[in-house]
């Protein structure tokens, strides 16, 4: 099913295989297809959709013991969720697919799930907890010799230095990411190191190189009409074009970003580009626009309280932690209680 190139062929397709499925009481079929459309849906840029289906999917596959497919749309439902920066809902999706990999041994699913929790840590300032996910990870991807997901695991890291503002390692995991990418050629991926590269060399005032990797990776996005990234692309030159006062330029960088940005609804980037567009129109003497840019900043800027945050995901964190030591001590006693019956039958026998 041709997700990339065209997302509204598939949910198309997917929806008259879920009425089949349905007339052929073929549940899995049905699992699958719902699936199929939340993935579409994402594709399409419409996350509350994908989230929508996938979590139909993801109950219809736990109810039925389809436990695999269920870790598979929980991993999905956190990523969409991450657009919207809501990561408490994002980590809650990752510990239940994290349950399940453990439980089955699924080792690219530990691996893929620990990177995505690295993430959800490093966006919430738990650098530590961050890092020793990361690391996890990567003992995975490098026993299993996948390096595409090595990249990805190398990108987040290079983005917990870049918050860190450990700006020299951000940009040497970047790279190895980039090298990566570029082998098992993954173009999302690459625009993905490209940008974040951008990012660095703005932040170290090399403006030139910033543009030329960010406007590379524009144009990989474009490719595939990521918008998210697309958006987030237009947002780093629209700074790179305020930091050198080319007012007009940057306007409208913001502006694109902007359009993206309403139909995706990211608070964070939608936060950055108010402040942008306050002081691009303070800058013009039209203060009037700057003042609502201002408020529109500030009220998406207090709707992520990363203090908050960080407080709901810890109490996860505690909660998973705690039910994964009780499903530990349950196994040792069944053990034990095996070990019982089976000296009785030495004895009997």
């Amino acid at each position: 099913m041709a997700f990339k190139s065209t997302p509204d062929m598939s949910i198309s397709y997917a929806e008259k295989a879920v009425e089949i499925a349905q007339q052929l009481k073929y549940t899995k079929g049905m699992i699958v297809a719902l699936k199929n459309i939340g993935i579409a849906h994402g594709y399409n840029n419409d996350y509350t959709k994908a989230i929508e289906y996938l979590i139909q999917s993801s109950e219809l596959a736990e109810k039925n013991g389809e436990i695999k497919l269920a870790a598979s749309n929980f991993m999905n439902i956190g990523s969409a969720y991450s657009i919207f920066s809501n990561y408490d809902m994002q980590l809650h999706y990752y510990l239940k697919a994290l349950k399940i990999y453990e439980d089955s041994g699924d080792k690219k699913g530990i691996g893929s799930i620990t990177y995505g929790i690295g993430n959800v840590y490093t966006y919430t300032e738990r650098y530590e907890l961050a890092i020793d996910n990361f690391n996890r990870s990567i003992v995975y991807f490098k026993e299993l010799k996948d390096n595409k997901e090595l990249a990805k695991v190398y990108i987040n890291i290079g983005a917990l230095f870049g918050k860190k503002n450990e700006l020299d390692k951000a940009l040497e995991f970047y790279t190895k990411a980039y090298g990566l990418f570029k082998e098992t050629n993954t173009a999302r991926g690459m625009a993905s190191a490209l940008a974040s590269q951008g990012d660095i060399f703005s932040k170290k005032q090399k403006y030139d190189a910033a543009e030329i990797v960010l406007k590379e990776a524009l144009r990989l996005n474009e490719q595939s009409n990521h918008q998210f990234s697309m958006a987030t692309c237009l947002l780093a030159l629209g700074k790179i074009a305020l930091a050198r006062e080319r007012l007009d330029v940057a306007l409208a960088y913001f502006n694109q970003a902007l359009e993206l940005e309403k139909n995706i609804h990211n608070k964070e980037d939608l936060s950055s580009l108010y402040l942008q567009l306050s002081t691009i129109f303070k800058l013009k003497g039209d203060f009037k626009k700057a003042f609502e840019f201002q408020r529109l900043h500030k009220s998406y800027n207090d709707s992520v309280s990363s203090s908050e945050k960080s407080k709901q995901l810890q109490e996860l964190q505690v909660k998973y932690e705690s039910e994964k030591k009780e499903r530990e001590i349950q196994l040792l006693k069944n053990e034990k209680i095996v070990g019982k019956v089976y000296l009785v039958g030495a004895v009997v026998s």
